[in-house]
């Protein structure tokens, strides 16, 4: 999985990972789909 969840105090967290930018972008789309 290139994205997780985290456990925040407002609406939602989410931390995406990727080897470039564009790969980062994409990964944090399908994490909040």
């Amino acid at each position: 999985m290139s994205y997780r969840v985290i456990d925040v105090a407002g609406d939602i967290g989410l931390r995406a990972e990727g080897k470039t930018i564009e790969e980062c972008f994409v990964n944090a789309g399908l994490g909040l789909y």
